[in-house]
């Protein structure tokens, strides 16, 4: 990534973590990446120190809103699973039920052929 960057070699010595930490982050274009890589030699150490904070602290905040995230996506895939599931279960069922009534019917059909048949022998 650094490739498409023009990182001056006094920054690159000084402030690796920095370059990492501008690379990184969501927060910024490669407009405004670039724009900090080429400032950075001239400004002043505090301001140095405030964007090292200001980077650290977005991709804490980032993390943590992405282990969230992904929690709330394991949340759904296992209720989605249980779903699933129930939904199985319930056309199981259903199907159970179907065939039993099957069944019935062709009992009574049997039993009616039999009574028939009964009634043609004697």
């Amino acid at each position: 990534m650094k490739a498409k960057f023009e990182i001056p070699e006094i920054i690159k010595k000084s402030y690796p973590k920095l370059i990492k930490l501008i690379l990184e982050a969501r927060s910024m274009n490669d407009e405004e990446k670039q724009y900090w890589f080429r400032i950075l030699p001239i400004v002043k150490k505090e301001h140095v120190k405030k964007l090292f904070k200001i980077l650290i602290t977005e991709k804490k905040e980032l993390e943590k809103i992405d282990l969230e995230y992904n929690k709330n996506m394991l949340k759904i895939q296992e209720s989605r699973e249980d779903y699933n599931q129930e939904m199985l279960k319930e056309k199981k069922n259903k199907l159970k039920e179907k065939e039993l009534e099957h069944e019935k019917k062709e009992a009574l059909l049997e039993e009616e052929l039999l009574q028939e048949l009964e009634q043609f022998s004697d």
